[in-house]
C-alpha cells in the first residue's frame, strides 16, 4: 500500500514518540498525547519531555480519560492552515476523548479537495468532526454539506468556519446514515463524498454505529449519490476494518469501479513514521 505523509505544517510538529506517546507542538502549545503505534524508545530525555510539555492527556479507558495541565494550558487557542493567500482556521481545546478539535495527518486530504474541487462542484463531508474537509472544500468553491451527529462538534466546525469568514456551507446535526439514505430519496448528487466513521457510536436519536456491520452499507448508498466522475474518500482508523477485510469486501462491491488505497502516517522531527490509518478512493466511471 502506498504511504502517504502528511506534508509539513508550520504549526504542527511531533517533537518526539516513543513508549506509548507522542509530544506535539499545535501552534505554542505543546502537549504529551498516547500513540500505541509509538512503539521505539524516544529521542529526548523524560525529564526534557517534562520540560517542553504543558500538558499531558492520561488516558484511563480507550479514547477517554483526562488532562494534567502543567503550565496554565489555554482553554481555547487557534491554529491557522494556508492554501497560498485563502487560510482555514481551528480553534482548539483541550477534550476528554484526547482530541485537540485537529487531525494532522488530514492534510493530505485538505490539500486534495481544494486542488481537485472547484466552483460548481460540490462535497458532501460525513462524520465531519471539526470540518478540516469543509472548510477546505468551501476555500476551493465548492458547495459543502457538513454532516455530523453530534451537535457540539457540528457548533464547533461552525466557529471555525466563521474565524476563517468562511461562508456558505450547509451545516447538519443527523447521523450520516439516516441522512444518506433521505438524499438518495430527494436524488440528490455530489461530486465527492469523504467520511470519516468511527468503530463504534450512537447518534442524537440513539441510532447505533458499528462499523464492521454498517460501514460496506453506507459506501454503497453512499455510491449511488456519486456525479458521473465523482468519487468516495474513506478515512479508516479501526483496527476492527484493517485493510485486509475491508478492502476485499469493497473490491467485491466496486468491482467495476477504480479503488485506489493510501496509508496515513505522521512523522516526527526524528524521520520516524506513525501510522494513522489508510485513506480509501473509490470512483465513479
Amino acid at each position: 500500500m502506498k504511504i502517504c505523509i502528511a506534508p509539513p505544517w508550520n504549526e504542527y510538529e511531533i517533537l518526539d514518540s516513543g513508549r506509548g506517546r507522542k509530544l506535539e507542538r499545535f501552534g505554542s502549545v505543546i502537549l504529551i498525547r498516547p500513540e500505541i503505534n509509538a512503539v521505539w524508545q524516544p529521542a529526548l530525555s523524560s525529564e526534557e519531555w517534562e520540560n517542553l510539555a504543558g500538558g499531558e492527556f492520561i488516558e484511563e479507558q480507550p479514547g477517554k480519560g483526562h488532562w494534567l495541565n502543567f503550565r496554565n494550558l489555554p482553554e481555547e487557542w487557534r491554529l491557522s492552515y494556508d492554501f497560498g493567500p485563502r487560510k482555514m482556521f481551528f480553534l482548539l481545546r483541550l477534550t476528554d476523548f484526547k482530541h485537540v478539535g485537529v487531525f494532522p495527518e488530514q492534510t493530505k486530504n485538505w490539500q486534495y479537495l481544494f486542488s481537485r474541487l472547484s466552483e460548481g462542484k460540490s462535497l458532501l463531508n460525513l462524520f465531519a468532526h471539526t470540518g478540516g474537509a469543509s472548510m477546505a472544500a468551501s476555500l476551493a468553491g465548492a458547495k459543502v454539506t457538513h454532516v455530523d451527529s453530534v451537535y457540539t462538534m457540528v457548533g464547533w466546525a461552525k466557529k471555525n468556519a466563521e474565524a476563517a469568514g468562511i461562508n456558505g456551507i450547509r451545516w447538519i446535526c443527523e447521523d450520516s446514515v439516516t441522512f444518506v439514505e433521505k438524499e438518495i430519496k430527494r436524488k440528490s448528487s455530489y461530486h465527492t463524498i469523504i467520511m470519516d466513521p468511527p468503530t463504534y457510536g450512537f447518534s442524537k436519536k440513539g441510532r447505533q454505529w458499528k462499523i464492521e456491520r454498517d460501514l460496506k452499507p453506507l459506501l454503497e448508498n453512499s455510491f449511488l449519490l456519486l456525479e458521473e466522475g465523482g468519487e468516495i474518500i474513506l478515512n479508516c482508523y479501526s483496527r476492527r476494518m484493517e485493510e485486509e477485510r475491508l478492502l476485499p469486501l469493497l473490491r467485491k462491491s466496486f468491482s467495476a469501479q477504480p479503488v485506489e488505497t493510501e496509508r496515513l502516517v505522521l512523522q516526527d522531527n526524528q524521520g520516524r513514521q506513525i501510522d494513522c490509518g489508510y485513506l480509501v478512493r473509490i470512483r465513479r466511471l
